[in-house]
């Protein structure tokens, strides 16, 4: 495959885009690519099980050369996409993402090393931090002290100026147009062990992984996900004259897949409803549910106490006096106050 051209590539991709057929006998990809257009996306997901199976040595070099192969991925994707909608293939050509789907091998998120850099991978973990969602420049303009624009790539974090003006060959000093400039959203989130991967006796370990685009905002703290990127390594910052000679992995996000559900995706059925109200009926319903929470632990009723209020929280009211809610906290015990503080900076240090 390294040998290939990029347009033996992108024709052998482009084929598998229109020729793939469902189980029912249907063009998958053409189809996922009209849901695309009609929902108004710009993100082809591809599930690596058919292109293994249609071509293994195209999903082998995927996988050992993703920066490479996606490229060509994406011109043959938005060839396809010019076929069904012109002029929505024009609006989106810049944002176009490929994203591959149940690459089948699983890496442990502390089984990432050197050897597995610049390949794409797929981890198993838990989403322990969200950033905020900020907006990174793609392509930058600058304009030279005659007005001129040059555009400029931005493939990576740091700012890249032109060495010189497109048109007058100027390379003096450059202002950076924000207004003429091409912007995604960008978010930073952290990735942890799963509990039942964790070595006995071992602390989690974690992976900073960049979204961009329509992956920001796809998973949010607490969530189970599957997360297929490629590894990177960026310098470490640190005090000194020369540049370290360490380095830190990041993963840089193709595809999420979240596994755990959040709380208003679980259906209630009518024999859950019942079981609700059954309890809630109960005059001892709040010390039912104090007990519940770790029932084969035997006493520590003010922790059971404080994790369940932990986990069940409440929404803020106003009191007649004008004050919150929150000073009903003064009616539970002084040892149950205690224990939910305790948590709560507990808590924050896990996050942290």
């Amino acid at each position: 495959m390294g040998n290939q051209s990029a347009g033996t590539i992108s024709e052998q991709f482009d084929l598998f885009l229109r020729s793939w057929k469902s189980a029912d006998g249907s063009n998958k990809y053409i189809a996922r690519i009209d849901r695309m257009i009609a929902d108004g996306q710009v993100s082809v997901v591809v599930d690596y099980e058919d292109l293994l199976s249609f071509d293994t040595e195209l999903a082998t070099a995927l996988i050992e050369n993703p920066d490479r192969i996606l490229s060509f991925f994406k011109e043959a994707a938005i060839q396809v996409v010019r076929t069904e909608n012109l002029a929505y293939a024009e609006s989106i050509e810049k944002q176009l993402q490929v994203r591959i789907a149940g690459l089948i091998d699983k890496l442990p998120l502390r089984g990432v090393s050197a050897k597995y850099l610049d390949r794409l991978v797929a981890i198993n973990g838990m989403v322990v931090r969200t950033s905020e969602i900020k907006p990174r420049v793609v392509i930058a303009a600058y304009a030279c002290p005659n007005e001129h624009i040059t555009y400029v790539p931005q493939p990576t974090g740091s700012l890249k100026k032109p060495d010189k003006c497109s048109e007058c060959n100027e390379g003096r000093e450059f202002r950076l147009e924000t207004k003429l400039s091409r912007f995604t959203d960008y978010q930073v989130i952290r990735l942890q062990e799963l509990p039942e991967e964790l070595p006995p006796g071992q602390l989690p370990q974690s992976i900073d992984a960049e979204l961009l685009g329509d992956l920001v905002n796809s998973a949010r703290p607490g969530d189970r996900i599957v997360i297929t990127g490629i590894v990177r390594a960026e310098p470490e910052s640190g005090i000194g004259a020369g540049r370290q000679s360490t380095f830190r992995t990041r993963l840089d996000a193709n595809y999420i897949d979240v596994r755990g559900k959040e709380l208003e995706q679980i259906q209630i059925t009518p024999e859950d409803e019942a079981a609700i109200r059954r309890i809630a009926e109960s005059p001892r319903a709040y010390d039912d549910l104090v007990k519940s929470i770790a029932p084969a632990i035997y006493g520590m009723e003010a922790e059971k106490e404080a994790a369940l209020l932990l986990v069940a929280g409440a929404p803020q009211r106003i009191l007649p006096d004008g004050t919150l809610s929150e000073e009903l906290s003064m009616l539970l015990s002084s040892e149950t106050r205690a224990a939910l503080s305790a948590m709560k900076g507990l808590c924050w240090q896990m996050v942290l």
